[in-house]
């Protein structure tokens, strides 16, 4: 993994009214969790979920997930 990757991937997310939820999944893991807004995956806690997007957190460092990749 390089510095740039978190080891983390944004598989799925879910949003009916005010409750969110994002299907995170730790590269080399055979399953995902589903995750609110503050709970967390190994070192990494959710920030913010989005319809195509989620952004996690760990020391000081935001990666924004994206379930699509972006162009170029």
């Amino acid at each position: 993994m390089d510095a740039a990757d978190p080891g983390v991937t944004l598989n799925a997310v879910y949003i009916s009214g005010a409750r969110k939820k994002a299907l995170l999944i730790v590269k080399g893991a055979a399953d995902g969790s589903w995750l609110g807004e503050g709970e967390g995956i190994g070192d990494w806690r959710l920030v913010s979920i989005e319809a195509f997007n989620a952004t996690i957190a760990s020391h000081g460092r935001n990666v924004t997930l994206f379930l699509f990749p972006t162009p170029p």
